[in-house]
């Protein structure tokens, strides 16, 4: 099912370059503004330093009105701003300058519980395809996202859920595939919620997320073909659930998420590290780090960052980098024009697919209590110190 959003969202990304040049780590600033006092909010980021994509919705006064595409070709950005009906691109993936993919909500104007789905579009070097799954048992005025990932161009994972019902859909390279979840959870399970899916190459997958039955335990399986293996939890993962994976390898595992004691009170599951046999917690580490771990990157076993999110009502996470045996703090400016630096930020995305280049994008604010006052930022990586963008 191809929508007029759909067709319009193709021609203007038909008009992006996406061949890549010589090597470069250095991104300038400035940034391309908005129109008409807009910010941008940003969701996902993908590629590498030559060919970046940097995907979110543009805002103003709290009100969401149109996705965008900020693309960075090696020489120049470029702004594509897509009709508000293509809903938020929450996930972007480069598997190279002539395979691009983005994955996001449909978003419907009228009527208000309009059914909504799952929009994946994929680039192959040629033409932009619409490869969304639109059965009509994935179509839900309760539509909700979960996860995104790409393997290779023939092996995409999709997940999310319609009203309570979960869905795990597999790419073949030509259609999608319904992924059982009686393979994952017991037969009869209350709740499964899927949070996390990292395809790996063509035919693997990790898939994390908890089962609800009473309480919520989490779980981390490993798909190979038809062979489903479940990987043992820590004891903190009991009443808790998995958000966020990172595999580097089957005995190179980092997982981080949230317990939830109660409906009105959670507790941090914490950042964990799986080594092949057992688990090592590297939750509160320290006296100079009071918080709880949200996002993590490692593009290798010796080095990643890692987000911590401080307690309170406030903007107020923090950057730690790993150091292949420890996390140490990052202390960086995300305002350049600001002596001294602003006072928090809240970081929404964290990418670094190599030790040489990362992303850090997201919002700063002047007051570490400000939950309404705040400026967009994207801060890169280039092996050496982060530089903020204008």
């Amino acid at each position: 099912m191809k929508s007029l959003s759909f067709l319009l969202l193709l021609c203007v990304l038909l008009s992006t370059s996406l061949t890549g040049c010589a090597s470069s780590h250095t991104i300038p600033s400035p940034l391309p503004q908005p129109p008409q006092g807009e910010q941008y909010s940003f969701s996902a980021a993908g590629g590498d330093a030559n060919d970046l994509w940097i995907v979110g919705e543009l805002t103003h006064n709290f009100h969401c009105l149109a996705p965008f595409a900020l693309h960075w070709n090696s020489s120049s950005w470029q702004l594509h701003v897509f009709q508000p009906s293509f809903g938020n691109p929450l996930f972007v993936s480069v598997t190279n300058p002539y395979s691009v993919w983005l994955a996001g909500t449909s978003q419907s104007i009228t009527p208000a519980l309009a059914p909504q789905h799952a929009i994946v579009m994929h680039f192959d070097g040629h033409t932009w395809q619409n490869d969304s799954p639109t059965q009509a048992e994935y179509l839900s005025p309760e539509f909700q996202m979960e996860s995104f990932s790409v393997g290779s161009d023939n092996a995409a994972w999709l997940a999310f859920t319609t009203g309570d019902v979960p869905h795990i859909l597999h790419w073949s390279g030509s259609s999608w595939i319904s992924f059982s979840l009686n393979r994952i959870g017991p037969k009869g399970s209350p709740v499964l919620n899927v949070n996390s899916v990292v395809a790996q190459g063509s035919k693997y997958a990790w898939i994390a997320g908890e089962i609800r039955n009473g309480s919520a335990i989490s779980f981390l399986v490993h798909i190979n073909g038809t062979r489903v293996t479940r990987l043992p939890m820590p004891t903190a993962a009991h009443n808790s659930s998995i958000h966020s994976i990172q595999v580097l390898s089957p005995n190179d595992i980092w997982i981080v998420g949230y317990g939830s004691g109660n409906a009105f009170c959670s507790e941090p599951l914490g950042l964990f590290h799986w080594n092949g046999s057992s688990w090592t917690s590297f939750e509160r580490h320290g006296t100079a780090y009071p918080g709880t771990f949200d996002s993590i990157s490692f593009p290798s076993s010796h080095f990643g960052w890692a987000v911590a999110e401080e307690g309170g009502f406030g903007i107020s996470d923090r950057l730690f980098q790993w150091t292949g045996t420890r996390f140490i703090p990052e202390y960086l400016n995300v305002d350049p024009s600001a002596h001294p630096a602003p006072a928090a930020f809240q970081a929404h995305v964290l990418y670094s697919p190599t030790s040489s280049f990362a992303v850090l994008a997201g919002s700063w604010s002047s007051s570490p209590d400000s939950n309404f006052t705040s400026t967009p930022f994207i801060a890169v990586w280039n092996g050496g110190k982060w530089t903020a963008l204008q």
